[in-house]
């Protein structure tokens, strides 16, 4: 009788996870297209203006790796870590990047990014 009662505590902590908070991941999108109309840095590198594919290429075990790509230039492809972070209530929710304010003559730094229809989106962190 004690293993039914396991079992059954069990399917329940199951249960009450699964039917738990839906996260954005859930229903929000894991990749993006970016227009770039300008160079920015990225955790350190720093990409040319253009279209990029951003992603989670494996959300559930990696959820902070972000995948960049360059769709417009092949051969750019970084891989940068990131901390999931809330979307800034001053961030349209049609914008996918968050960048930090520039002086003239100076590229700017891709500070975050929001998949689409989300309410969380990754902080790049800095490479030293």
């Amino acid at each position: 009788m004690t293993n039914h009662w396991k079992l059954a505590a069990l399917v329940g902590l199951v249960q009450i996870l699964a039917d738990g908070p839906a996260d954005d991941w859930d229903t929000g999108e894991r990749q993006s297209i970016v227009t770039l109309g300008e160079p920015m840095l990225l955790a350190g590198t720093e990409l040319p203006a253009g279209i990029y594919l951003f992603q989670v290429p494996a959300p559930l075990t990696a959820p902070c790796a972000v995948r960049v790509r360059c769709q417009s230039r092949p051969g750019i492809d970084l891989t940068a870590t990131t901390e999931l972070i809330a979307r800034p209530g001053s961030l349209p929710g049609d914008r996918a990047v968050w960048v930090s304010a520039g002086t003239a003559g100076s590229v700017r730094r891709l500070v975050s990014w929001f998949p689409a229809r989300s309410r969380r989106g990754h902080r790049f962190l800095r490479r030293h």
